[in-house]
């Protein structure tokens, strides 16, 4: 006789998670030039290696395109507009899968085509700021 493995449900996120998750960090990112630390490097890389990482600059390119400065938000980092606009997206389809009650998956092939654009964008961008 032959035993079926056990199968578990699929564990449910807490759509709160995600609905707050986005503004929360949209919050944390608008209020980064009034916090104590702002100036302050954390990135690994930089104090290790003491040349710019990929992302250095992303944090401040997305928090002045929160406060309306583009052509700042620009020098900072050419992609923090579109991570801002990407987790602006993100948020929106969270909303939308939790009101219409759908079990909507946070990355499907859209999402994840876009992940690879914006990787690759990433590194380019970051292959340029290094040569110049």
């Amino acid at each position: 006789m032959r035993t079926q493995g056990l199968s578990f449900p699929r564990r449910r996120e807490s759509p709160w998670l995600g609905l707050l998750a986005i503004p929360g960090a949209f919050a944390l990112l608008y209020l980064f030039p009034y916090l104590p630390w702002h100036g302050v490097s954390i990135c690994a890389v930089r104090h290790m290696l003491h040349v710019d990482c990929p992302g250095c600059g992303m944090t401040r390119a997305v928090s002045a395109f929160l406060h309306g400065k583009f052509l700042e938000s620009w020098n900072y980092h050419p992609l923090g507009i579109v991570v801002a606009l990407g987790l602006a997206y993100l948020w929106f389809k969270a909303v939308y899968g939790s009101l219409l009650r759908k079990d909507l998956p946070l990355l499907g092939g859209f999402e994840l085509a876009s992940a690879r654009v914006f990787l690759a964008a990433l590194f380019a961008t970051w292959f340029v700021r290094v040569i110049i």
